[in-house]
């Protein structure tokens, strides 16, 4: 099973099989981290208000910005 994060350094989405634990490389910025770390950033799921498309928001910051891939739906997490 697959699990998505984002890379903390630029905001990629990275998928990573739940039983990897060796190097993940972000395509977009290069960066190197190891599976098992990128796992336990922190990330929530939630639902669109417009579409109820289940969207998740990865390495929740304060005003962390969402996006519906879906409806286009764009906001701040708190608002």
């Amino acid at each position: 099973m697959n699990i998505y994060k984002s890379c903390p350094l630029c905001g990629a989405i990275l998928s990573i099989d739940s039983a990897y634990n060796g190097a993940i490389v972000c395509p977009k910025c290069q960066r190197q981290m190891i599976a098992s770390q990128l796992r336990e950033l922190p990330s929530i799921k939630i639902q669109c208000p417009q579409c109820q498309t289940r969207l998740i928001s990865y390495n929740i910051k304060d005003n962390a910005v969402i996006r519906c891939s879906k409806c286009m739906y764009t906001s701040t997490l708190g608002s």
